[in-house]
């Protein structure tokens, strides 16, 4: 009977002692975070350089888009894509028929697409940042030349969001099929900065007169490309000649290319008299010297232009070419005229009729009798001035 209850003690004794055996050794916390660590660092690194790989060939992708939509005639020393958009340094565009010159070059461009837009796969940018830039135009026969992209090769590269057909792919199974929509490329924003903009006028006289307007200031918005399509506001602000003595000028206003139609208000404050004279009169003025305050409000709807302003000529100086066409009479009437109002003359004036020929209307009071006498012998007219500033199409 002892032996049996013996038995019994021993067995419990080893199944009490079985229960609290220790299990394997557990892992230390320091080294299960470093192991945490090593993971997630490596995780980390994978996924960065997923991220750096897709970013490297969007680059590239857009790279090659910008080389191609500059065109053979431009180039950018350095193409930038970041968070904010991309940025070209040193940008140079040049013309085909202007191989001595850049129509268009920048210390630095930023562009800035609008992401939005892109989700539904088309391509619109939201501002456009020139800075440090220098622009050249000309007028000719057909109106100013202006030096936005060839429609058949930047805006199909920068705003074509479908691919294009593989070689050897048939375009279309019908013969009939209408052309494809030439491709747009719309701008909300365009602005320039610290630029200078140099005007080449090939119509207003012979030989080529040239205006530079530096310090520029630039806005338009919104920009549409290439057919310069829908309403467009303008605001610009420059100098013009050399410090101290230059003048100032500052335009703001609205343009609609496709239907003729304008609306500006131009301000001119103590520009020399020969940067202007082609545009306001219709001979040469008998001013060796002077300057010129303006201020217009000009409307243009349906080819009936209304612009009423107010000129001043001031600082004038009796000769020059223009003078030499005065008989001895009107010379001296002119120089008493002068010396009568301290070398100033000022008027209102209207402009109405066809925006490209306007009939001006002065308002000589209150001239003395000489003033109005020389005010009607310079033969003032705005024609040149309206047909610079909107009446002729851009291309």
């Amino acid at each position: 009977m002892l032996d049996a209850v013996n038995v019994v003690l021993f067995a419990e004794a080893r199944s009490t002692t079985a229960w609290f055996r220790p299990g394997p050794p557990r892992m230390p916390a320091s080294r299960l975070r470093l192991i945490t660590i090593v993971v997630v660092t490596l995780a980390c690194a994978l996924i960065g350089a997923g991220v750096w790989a897709g970013l490297s060939r969007l680059e590239d992708h857009w790279r090659e888009r910008i080389v191609a939509a500059l065109g053979p005639y431009g180039s950018a020393e350095e193409i930038q894509l970041g968070v904010s958009g991309i940025t070209l340094g040193q940008l140079r565009i040049g013309h085909p028929e202007r191989p001595a010159a850049d129509v268009l070059s920048a210390r630095r461009v930023m562009l800035a697409p609008d992401y939005s837009e892109l989700l539904f796969g088309r391509f619109q940018l939201e501002r456009v940042r020139i800075e440090g830039g220098q622009v050249r135009l000309r007028r000719d026969n057909d109106g100013w030349e202006l030096p936005l992209p060839d429609p058949t090769s930047p805006g199909e590269t920068l705003a074509s969001s479908s691919p294009a057909p593989k070689t050897g792919e048939r375009a279309s199974s019908n013969s009939d099929a209408p052309a494809t929509e030439r491709p747009t490329l719309r701008i909300k924003r365009l602005e320039m900065v610290d630029s200078t903009l140099e005007l080449s006028d090939f119509v207003v006289t012979r030989p080529t007169h040239r205006i530079e307007l530096d310090d520029l200031d630039l806005k338009i918005e919104p920009l549409n490309l290439p057919d310069l399509g829908g309403k467009t506001n303008l605001t610009l602000s420059a100098t013009v000649g050399e410090a101290p003595a230059s003048g100032s000028i500052f335009l703001e206003g609205y343009f609609v290319p496709r239907e003729r139609q304008y609306g500006f208000q131009l301000r001119l404050r103590n520009v020399q008299l020969a940067a202007i004279q082609p545009y306001i009169a219709r001979g040469r003025l008998p001013f060796a010297a002077g300057r010129i305050d303006l201020e217009i409000n000009a409307s243009c709807r349906d080819n009936r232009l209304y612009a009423p302003g107010v000129v001043a000529l001031h600082d004038l100086k009796l000769g020059g070419s223009g003078a030499e066409r005065l008989s001895s009479a009107q010379r001296f009437a002119a120089q008493l005229a002068l010396r009568e109002s301290d070398g100033r003359l000022s008027t209102r004036f209207n402009a109405e009729g066809r925006c490209n020929e306007p009939a001006l209307r002065l308002d000589y009071n209150p001239q003395s009798r000489l003033a109005k006498a020389l005010f009607r012998n310079l033969d003032l007219s705005l024609d040149e001035l309206a047909r610079a500033l909107g009446a002729e199409r851009l291309h």
